[in-house]
């Protein structure tokens, strides 16, 4: 590929220069997600609701519940549908009619995900085996598509769950999966911020951070507070 060619915006060679320098068109680094917004209860209708703005992307979820019968061979198991609907309204590139193919396909790996992630107890939906059970029927609705969707729905956020997952999730099993997610990080961020504190407050009494950390001098301070080593 020429050089004319290379320094057109969206060809394959001026990309993968632009990833090779880890800066996206937005100005965006390759592996920083974009600013995600959740808000609640944006629907009437539905059992549960939300918006997420993520970038320039919108999209509605709304979660209902209706009884059913359950499948043959999951007598007493609820069910779970995942509807995704790709519209005009969210990009000019979708035409109107029968679901594509991409609409298809979103649908089943945000169902997979969803399914095994075991944020719904699915036994917990069960009324009567083999007879009633229970189904949650999850609508997907992008009103502006701009690239995402899939991460949105499955994850809300790339870099793990907030507090706000425990407002919507429903299982304990998947709260409890969330809460140890996010005690494992406020640790995480906590040594790290502790390491950052006691390197400025040893370097500004003009000492040598790694003499400090010396078993010796961590024996004293453990002894001092009556902590056992």
């Amino acid at each position: 590929m020429n050089n004319k060619e290379s320094s057109i915006p969206n060809s394959a060679d001026h990309l993968a220069r632009s990833l090779a320098a880890n800066i996206r068109y937005d100005g965006r680094k390759k592996d920083e997600f974009r600013d995600v917004k959740i808000e609640y209860d944006v629907s009437n209708t539905a059992d549960g609701s939300a918006k997420v703005t993520c970038g320039d992307t919108e999209i509605i979820i709304g979660v209902s519940l209706t009884v059913g019968t359950p499948f043959s061979d999951r007598p007493d198991e609820g069910a779970l549908m995942v509807s995704c609907e790709l519209l005009p309204i969210a990009h000019k590139s979708i035409e109107s009619g029968p679901p594509g193919i991409n609409a298809i396909e979103t649908s089943r790996v945000i169902d997979r995900g969803i399914r095994e992630s075991g944020a719904i107890d699915v036994k917990k939906l069960c009324i009567k085996e083999g007879e009633k059970v229970w189904i949650v029927n999850v609508d997907v609705i992008p009103i502006n598509h701009d690239g995402n969707i899939i991460d949105i729905v499955t994850s809300t956020n790339s870099s793990g769950p907030s507090i706000d997952w425990l407002k919507i999730a429903k299982s304990s099993n998947a709260r409890n999966k969330i809460r140890a997610w996010l005690k494992k990080e406020n640790r995480s961020d906590s040594v790290d911020k502790g390491k950052d504190l006691l390197d400025k407050y040893v370097r500004k009494k003009g000492l040598d951070t790694q003499n400090i950390i010396k078993n010796t001098y961590i024996s004293r301070v453990v002894k001092s507070l009556g902590l056992s080593s």
